[in-house]
């Protein structure tokens, strides 16, 4: 972008705002998207623990000892038990994931409506747990 030597104060404070909105707008929209990525992993997870737990149902002769367990990009043979721990601990994980990109996303939206002048209808709901 060409910017005159000639432009005002307003004119280049006016264009960093804007720049800045922008900015943070897209950082908004990728915080969402990988909150929405994490809540896939955590439904696949769940699906996948309920399946362990469904098996250990059966008699024990039909149960299986171990299972395969795709870990990223490698699948892993495990022993029920420790999957089922494996699955535990990441769906922990992607809790407290999804927890963190909220808590920035409150404060972008913040950010982003005070640059933008536009009032924040979102303040209010800036509570946290008493727990934490």
């Amino acid at each position: 972008m060409n910017i005159s030597p000639n432009a005002s104060k307003e004119t280049l404070d006016y264009l960093k705002r804007m720049n800045d909105a922008e900015i943070l707008a897209e950082e908004i929209l990728i915080d969402k998207q990988q909150i929405i990525d994490f809540d896939r992993r955590r439904n696949t997870n769940r699906e996948a623990y309920r399946q362990l737990m469904d098996a250990k149902k059966k008699p024990v002769q039909f149960q299986d000892k171990k299972m395969w367990l795709c870990m990223k990009d490698m699948f892993i043979l495990l022993p029920s038990s420790k999957a089922a721990e494996f699955i535990e601990k990441d769906q922990k994980n992607i809790d407290e994931e999804i927890n963190s990109v909220r808590d920035q996303l409150k404060v972008k939206m913040s950010k982003l409506s005070d640059i933008e002048g536009t009032a924040d209808k979102s303040k209010p709901y800036f509570l946290n747990a008493i727990n934490k």
